[in-house]
Order: structure tokens, then C-alpha cells, then sequence
């Protein structure tokens, strides 16, 4: 009886012991498992609220672009122009003399650029500002000189861009 009752009691022991290591790493691989699933669904979220900021980022860089894009500057102000029956003479673009008197260069930069059109009346010039001020990018009236009777016009914009 009593070696039967010691072979119970080591086996008792013996089995107590796993057990008990076995709760202890089922524990703990439950909480890394409630650690990975938290840091899954935070994961999701970001890429939902990534997913939320990537057209209002678009339209950013059609406002402000990385690169002067003269191409697109030559392209929407001819569509403007014959938008509003009036004839493209000139576009000059050249860099802001103010930003590049100053020995900090700035990310954010200006170009400058005189348009000299012909061929309307005050209405169509009115026009033509109202949409270059709706125009997607970033453009500022600089100054506008009107001869009425040569029908002619010249604007100085100022556009913006972003630069490394």
C-alpha cells in the first residue's frame, strides 16, 4: 500500500509539474496571440486610413507639383486661351529673381510667367482669370496690363511647386 500510494504520489507530481508548465505556455502563447491580432487590426486600420489619404495626396501634387511641369503650364494655358477666343502670343517662364537673390534654398519654390494674349474683349479677359483662378494649380495674378484698343493683354502669374 504504501509503495502504491508513493508511486501515486511521484506520478501525482510528475504530472502537476507538466501540467502547469503546459498552462503556463498555453498562457503565454494566448497573449502573443492577442498582441498579433491587436497589432493586425491596428495594421488594417492604417491601411484603410492610407488608403482614405492617397486621393486627397493626389490632388496635392496636381495643386503643388514636384517639378516646375512646364509641359502642363504651355498645354492649360493654351486650353484656356482658345477656351476663351483668345490667341496665345507669349508665355515666358522663368525662375522667382527674389528666391534666387537668397542663399536658402526653401522646398517650396516659384516660377514666374508673363502671358501675353490678344484677340478679345473684357469680357473674354475676365473670363479667362476667373478660370486661372479655378484652374487646379496653385496660380497667383501677379499683375495685368489691358490695352483696350489693341485688344492685347499681359498677365504675370505666379505658380508654385515643390522642390527637394
Amino acid at each position: 500500500v504504501v509503495c502504491l500510494l508513493g508511486a501515486a504520489l511521484f506520478i501525482y507530481s510528475v504530472y502537476v509539474t507538466n501540467v502547469i508548465d503546459v498552462q503556463a505556455l498555453i498562457a503565454q502563447k494566448a497573449t502573443a496571440l492577442a498582441q498579433r491580432q491587436a497589432e493586425w487590426e491596428r495594421l488594417k486600420s492604417t491601411k484603410i486610413n492610407f488608403a482614405a489619404l492617397e486621393g486627397p495626396a493626389q490632388k496635392i501634387v496636381e495643386i503643388l507639383p514636384m517639378s516646375k511641369d512646364l509641359p502642363a503650364i504651355f498645354v492649360q494655358t493654351e486650353a484656356l486661351a482658345v477656351k476663351h477666343n483668345l490667341f496665345l502670343a507669349s508665355l515666358d517662364v522663368a525662375d522667382d529673381k527674389d528666391a534666387a537673390a537668397g542663399k536658402k534654398r526653401l522646398p517650396l519654390q516659384k516660377i514666374i510667367i508673363n502671358i501675353s494674349l490678344t484677340g478679345g474683349d473684357y469680357f473674354a479677359l475676365k473670363g479667362f482669370l476667373a478660370d486661372v483662378e479655378k484652374n487646379l494649380r496653385l496660380l497667383d495674378v501677379r499683375s495685368l496690363a489691358y490695352a483696350p484698343d489693341t485688344k492685347s493683354f499681359n498677365l504675370s502669374l505666379a505658380a508654385y511647386f515643390y522642390n527637394d
